[in-house]
């Protein structure tokens, strides 16, 4: 019996729903402002946009 929880079988989702929730904030903290590749538009995409904006 662990923390009052009836089996592992419990007890089990329990832990591993807490060292994910510690898991990703290590990585959250890790990656808090690193800025990455900014995103990039092709020209279709562009004249697209601008073709359904003029309408």
């Amino acid at each position: 019996m662990l923390l009052g929880l009836g089996s592992i079988e419990t007890a089990l989702p329990y832990w591993l729903c807490i060292l994910s929730t510690i898991g990703c904030i290590a990585y959250g903290i890790k990656n808090w402002n690193n800025a990455g590749e900014p995103d990039t538009v092709t020209a279709d995409v562009e004249s697209i946009v601008h073709r359904s904006t003029e309408e």
